[in-house]
């Protein structure tokens, strides 16, 4: 399967709390049209920024971010996220215990 690309990497599973991770958000963003190309790339040096997903609706991307707690969140989200290129507005939503949080696919996901 490696060979045929159907396994990209190997990697290991880590504990955010254990890192000092505590606050999982979900931030909407709606991005000025002439500016995607310059925000995915900015989205890709931010380290709180855990999954950025290109979406279709109300929002042009859906953000997963993690962060040590609320004042971290909100220092995030007023200081650098607001700051990247294009970024009209934004909204988001905190994550109050996680159910499901992470899946991983194998041969019997499909």
């Amino acid at each position: 399967m490696e060979k045929a690309g159907v396994i990209t990497g190997y990697r290991a599973t880590i504990d955010p709390a254990a890192i000092g991770l505590s606050t999982s958000a979900f931030v909407h963003v709606s991005i000025e049209f002439d500016h995607h190309e310059a925000f995915e790339r900015a989205v890709l040096d931010q380290p709180a920024i855990l999954a950025c997903h290109a979406t279709v609706g109300d929002f042009d991307y859906l953000l997963h971010v993690m962060t040590g707690g609320v004042p971290e969140l909100d220092e995030f989200l007023r200081h650098r996220l607001r700051r990247l290129p294009g970024v009209r507005h934004f909204n988001t939503t905190l994550a109050m215990r996680d159910i499901k949080p992470g899946a991983y696919l194998t041969d019997a996901a499909s």
